[in-house]
C-alpha cells in the first residue's frame, strides 16, 4: 500500500466471493467516494493485514461464510484484541438467519446488513457504508 493510500480512509471488507466483492467496489467508483476499500479473501486474512498496518480502516465488513476464518470468528477475534477492538464492524452477509444476527450483535458487531440483489439497493448501503467513515 502506498503511503498516499495509508493515509487516506479505508473499509476493509473479507469476502471469499469475487462477484460480491466486484460488485461493491463498482459502487464504490459510482458514489465518487473519498474513501478507499481494501479487499482480503477471509478472516485470516483480514487480521494478518490488520497486524501490518499503521492506519487502520475506518470500518470493516465481513461476510459469515467464508473458508479458513469465518466472520464470527473473526469478528469474536477483533473483540478480544485490544489494538483492533475499537474499529466498527459490520457483518455483511447473503444469510439473513435470525442466529447469525443475534450472534454477530452479541459479539460486538455494530450491524448487521444482507447483501442486496440489485445494483443499486447495494449502492446505497455502499453510501451508508462510506458515511459512517465520516
Amino acid at each position: 500500500m502506498s503511503s498516499e493510500v495509508a493515509k487516506r480512509k479505508y473499509i476493509l471488507y473479507a469476502d471469499d466471493d469475487p462477484e460480491d466483492k466486484e460488485n461493491i467496489y463498482e459502487c464504490l467508483k459510482d458514489i465518487n467516494s473519498e474513501v478507499d476499500m481494501v479487499f482480503v479473501n477471509h478472516g485470516l486474512d483480514a487480521l494478518q493485514y490488520l497486524q501490518d498496518v499503521s492506519n487502520f480502516p475506518c470500518l470493516i465488513l465481513l461476510d459469515i461464510n467464508m473458508p479458513v476464518l469465518n466472520g464470527l470468528e473473526t469478528l469474536k477475534i477483533l473483540r478480544q484484541s485490544k489494538g483492533l477492538s475499537q474499529i466498527p464492524v459490520i457483518m455483511f452477509s447473503t444469510s439473513s438467519n435470525e442466529k447469525f444476527v443475534r450472534e454477530s450483535l452479541e459479539l460486538g458487531a455494530v450491524d448487521y446488513v444482507t447483501k442486496p440483489i440489485n445494483f443499486n439497493n447495494l449502492k446505497q448501503v455502499t453510501e451508508q457504508f462510506v458515511a459512517r467513515c465520516d
